[in-house]
């Protein structure tokens, strides 16, 4: 592997758990993949992305009969709407409280989280310039969305922009840019794949895989996909 450096690392075995479409197609020579490798690549779909409002308020959401429990969100009761992504006025959206409580100039802080779907290619991917670069019109847009969701969320909680204290807004694009997972797949491929990958790559010799893109998401299951990792490794 050569770094941006350009120092050259050379290893027997390398265990990649990059976007797996970021491990064939850039950091290696595409023409080394068989072709049904190649087109299962690309037919199968990834995770549905969304928008996340990481937000901390001065007010405890107890106070709206919140219990720190996550609670999805829809105001229609056609499913097809609700799972429509670039959709905030009508689609399916959750509110997370994640767990920490944080003291500032002597006033009490809560966290909160709207999280709604939404996808890389709403309004000319974000109304980014090439490359996803962020311009003033992304800024804006990512803005203007974020506002129509919280007004969406002051149905249940009147008022709750009077409480923000900060607010982060992140999008597709955000997670695509610090993950460089593909369409910003937040979980690897979508929930509705059939798809097996083996974790030992058959036609590279001394590569494997790990993450979410070889098995289900979440913590320990990706945890558990890099011991098997290690393990064949050491096996082989």
């Amino acid at each position: 592997m050569t770094l941006e450096s350009g120092e050259t690392v050379r290893s027997h075995s390398v265990v990649s758990a990059v976007d797996i479409r970021q491990t064939f197609h850039r950091f290696l020579d595409p023409s080394l993949l068989p072709s049904d490798y190649r087109k299962k690549l690309e037919q199968t779909p990834v995770s549905g992305s969304y928008v996340i409002l990481s937000i901390a308020l001065d007010r405890d959401p107890a106070a709206w009969g919140f219990d720190q429990m996550d609670v999805f969100y829809t105001d229609t009761t056609d499913i097809n709407l609700a799972l429509t992504p670039d959709n905030p006025e009508h689609s399916l959206i959750s509110f997370q409280f994640p767990e920490f409580r944080m003291k500032t100039g002597g006033e009490q802080h809560f966290g909160l989280q709207i999280v709604a779907p939404a996808t890389v290619e709403y309004r000319d991917h974000w109304a980014t310039g090439p490359g996803y670069e962020r311009t003033e019109a992304y800024r804006q847009l990512k803005e203007d969305f974020a506002k129509r969701l919280i007004a969406r969320a002051e149905n249940t909680m009147p008022g709750l922009r009077d409480h923000i204290v900060s607010l982060d807004i992140a999008t597709p694009l955000t997670l695509h840019r610090y993950t460089l997972n593909d369409l910003g797949a937040p979980v690897g491929w979508s929930y509705t794949s059939t798809q097996r990958w083996q974790q030992k790559v058959a036609f590279i010799e001394g590569l494997y895989l790990a993450g979410h893109w070889v098995g289900p998401s979440g913590i320990y299951n990706v945890a558990q996909s890099g011991k098997n990792a290690a393990e064949l490794v050491v096996r082989n």
